[in-house]
């Protein structure tokens, strides 16, 4: 601000006038100024040319309200600011909205310099801004008035192609003074096509004497800056000779401009409605497609300017409860849920455009594909329907397993009641205690098919295949499956092993031979499980490289709506098979799992109250030699004599403790008793111990913590784990530790000592 600001104060308080001019005064700034109090005066004072006007808020008689009022009234572009020491929010706002360009409170007029120089700008900016908009009406006026009276650039040219005349308008419009300017300046100098040779085309068309009515072409102006114009040419005849041509140009930049603009919108929301996932259309009132978005195109492979119900349904009329015809017809957004043969779904909402007039003009659809989501539903809902069945499945193994466990569980408890009795024969022992033994069989079978189903759902089976004779294993299965079918009176069943010709007594494979006994073990006491009559048939037979075990018999047979179900868990305990026959029912499935596990797949062929088949194919591994591997069959006859040896049995269990005491009492062993871990590393470390028979679950320290620390100061000492734990991991953690070999309760007399045996004799 160089020059000396015109300041009107509009103030009755000399000392805050005198305040403010000291704060001008201060920041080196110049002031001529003037000083009203009253209506009268103000009007008087505003005849003179101000630069800006500071009010006071609140005055005698008169308020800055009313000050501003007037001065607007008066000059609409003069800068006002406030000044009040009172003035609170509300009335702050009735300022600026009746026009004030800021307000400060007297208490801090060092905000009034910079709030004075930001409304002089701003008024300054808005009146230039003002001048310039109503340039711009008088020349969008003057230009209308060029066109309705042949005003607007005119120009002509020899027949050479140079200037020789044109009017005020197109100087203008080419940024020139005077006619001397251009006179003689080819016509390229002035226009210019991005296309090749365009220029020259057009000459040589108006030189052949032909008009153009319009043409766009870009337009070279004196200082080499460019713009948009239409142009007319006219060829100027003369006696019949073409001597050159005349024109018209009326300036299109800012239309070009506008068109630009317009195409980059449209481009913009095209990419915007390109990207978006949900169809949309964009129809006339007569539903014919006027626009689609790429999903929609992509989807329904149609075209523009045809009617939906035609492209999208292949209807001549329009579908019924139609929404887009519904939004016609109500004016009002319409939806409805369309699905088809496909289990294609699509939620459809309409949505009309109006004019001014009321009138639909256009329906926008929008469908949201809604397939997924359905699929996702009924995938849900079959879920749903297979965890409760599932759950219903478990319920009835549930129940299924209490009874299997509780019936054999009820024989072992009812005749060991009954073996106390004093008054019972001894051959009633021998019958009772043989009835406890294949009970308590029966009840291993049944926690072992569990645990096998377990470790088969958590993938923990580890197969270990080793060398061995089939037809041996063939022979035990028969042997074994012989004396079930003879306790079995009721039954008239013939047990069958069936061996080809070409095979001699030694047949050896390599596969896991207790995994394969399982599965046959299954499937033959399955085939006899449920056939009252005829015969069990099994046995296997060689195809080239692979091997094909089967199980036949003649008993009732399977429906053909159950053969899928019976391999699956659970499904088996329904009522159809436990009225017929007990167990547990999982016997299928392991097997199933088993084989896969093997590299084969379990199959069966039946007919019902015929019989079944159950087979399966296995890579033939055929070996020649046999591999030595420890027999216990012949363990039972021996004699041990463990005289002076001292063993220590660890478990928290004392009946474990008095059966296995019981069990080397025979041997001349002597035995001695720890309750835990704790106990057992005491022992072990003030003792002299040949073995030691560990548990592993024990409260304190269990089986593994007490042989780690029973190995710190002692690795020569046989240590045997005991267990009730059947799975593998437990037996890694055992050999770990340091022990020496693994036990699965309940164990078998005859191979606990004959392994005990062979760690004493090493001693």
């Amino acid at each position: 601000m160089n020059q000396a600001l015109k300041i009107l104060f509009v103030e009755d308080s000399p000392d805050d006038l005198e305040i403010m001019l000291l704060m001008f005064s201060q920041n080196s700034l110049s002031v001529d100024w003037e000083r009203v109090q009253t209506e009268p005066a103000l009007l008087a004072a505003l005849s003179k040319d101000w630069d800006i006007v500071i009010c006071d808020y609140k005055m005698p008689g008169f308020s800055g309200i009313d000050a501003l009022k007037i001065i607007k009234k008066q000059n609409g572009f003069l800068p006002v600011i406030i000044v009040s020491g009172t003035m609170g929010e509300e009335q702050a706002v009735a300022t600026l909205k009746n026009g004030a360009s800021d307000y400060i409170m007297k208490d801090k007029l060092l905000k009034l310099l910079p709030a004075v120089e930001n409304a002089i700008k701003s008024k300054k900016f808005e009146k230039e801004n003002h001048f310039a908009q109503q340039m711009i009406i008088d020349s969008e006026e003057r230009f209308r008035s060029i066109i309705q009276n042949s005003n607007a650039g005119y120009f002509q040219f020899d027949n050479f192609g140079n200037l020789y005349k044109a009017n005020q308008a197109f100087l203008s419009l080419y940024k020139y003074n005077s006619i001397s300017d251009v006179f003689g300046k080819h016509f390229s100098s002035f226009f210019f096509c991005s296309n090749e040779g365009c220029i020259d085309s057009i000459l040589a068309k108006v030189f052949e004497g032909e008009l153009i009515e319009t043409i766009d072409l870009v337009r070279i102006c004196k200082d080499n800056t460019r713009g948009y114009q239409t142009c007319s040419i006219n060829p100027i005849f003369k006696r019949g000779k073409n001597v050159g041509f005349e024109g018209f140009v009326i300036d299109i930049t800012d239309k070009k401009k506008y068109e630009d603009k317009l195409k980059q919108s449209e481009k913009e929301k095209n990419l915007i409605l390109n990207t978006i996932t949900e169809s949309i259309v964009y129809f006339d009132s007569e539903l014919n497609i006027v626009w689609t978005n790429r999903e929609y195109t992509d989807n329904k492979n149609n075209t523009k300017d045809k009617v939906c119900h035609f492209m999208l349904y292949g209807r001549e009329e329009r579908c019924t409860d139609c929404p887009v015809q519904k939004a016609l017809d109500t004016k009002q957004i319409e939806e409805r849920e369309y699905g088809d043969e496909k289990d294609n779904y699509y939620l459809i909402r309409a949505y009309p455009i109006l004019n001014s007039q009321n009138e639909v003009v256009n329906v926008i659809e929008v469908a949201w594909d809604l397939s997924q989501r359905k699929k996702a539903e009924r995938e849900l809902e079959l879920a749903k329907l297979k965890a409760e069945e599932s759950d219903n499945l478990k319920t009835a193994f549930l129940t299924n397993m209490s009874h299997e466990i509780r019936t054999p569980m009820n024989a072992v408890l009812g005749f060991s009641q009954l073996l106390a009795k004093e008054n019972i024969s001894n051959s009633e022992k021998v019958m009772y205690i043989d009835y406890i033994k294949k009970n308590g069989k029966s009840l291993v079978k049944i926690i072992d098919d569990i645990i096998d189903i377990s470790k088969i759902q958590s993938k923990q089976i580890v197969l270990k295949n080793r060398q061995f004779n089939l037809i041996d294993l063939m022979k035990e299965l028969k042997l074994i499956h012989q004396a079930i079918i003879d306790d079995l009176v009721e039954k008239n069943i013939t047990l069958n092993f069936k061996l080809s010709d070409k095979i001699n007594n030694e047949f050896f494979v390599t596969t896991d031979e207790i995994r394969l006994k399982q599965v046959m073990n299954n499937l033959i006491s399955n085939a006899i499980k449920y056939t009252e009559k005829g015969s069990v048939d099994f046995g296997f037979v060689i195809y080239n490289k692979t091997i094909e075990f089967y199980v036949k018999d003649t008993g009732i047979g399977i429906k053909k709506e159950n053969i899928r179900r019976i391999f699956k868990r659970f499904v088996q305990f329904s009522k159809e098979y436990i009225s017929r026959q007990y167990g547990t029912g999982l016997g299928l499935s392991i097997s199933k799992e088993l084989v896969a596990l093997l590299g084969g797949y379990l199959k069966v062929e039946t007919e019902y109250e015929v019989g079944s088949k159950f087979y399966f194919e296995l890579p033939l591994v055929e070996q020649k030699t046999q591999e030595n591997d420890v027999d216990y069959s012949n363990s039972k006859n021996e004699n041990y004599d463990w005289k002076n040896f001292k063993i220590l049995i660890v478990d928290d269990e004392e009946s474990n403790y008095v059966l296995t005491k019981r069990i080397i009492k025979d041997t001349g062993a002597d035995s001695y008793w720890a309750k835990n871990g704790i106990e057992a590393v005491e022992q072990a470390s003030t003792n002299s111990y040949h073995l030691i028979l560990m548990d592993i679950k024990m409260p304190q320290m269990d089986g593994i913590e007490a042989t780690i620390e029973i190995r710190k100061s002692n690795n020569k000492i046989p240590i045997i784990i005991q267990t009730a734990y059947a799975v593998s991991t437990e037996k890694e953690k055992a050999e770990r530790a340091g022990c020496n070999d693994y036990f699965v309760k309940p164990i078998e007399i005859s191979e606990f000592l004959h392994k005990v045996n062979r760690y004493l004799k090493k001693l």
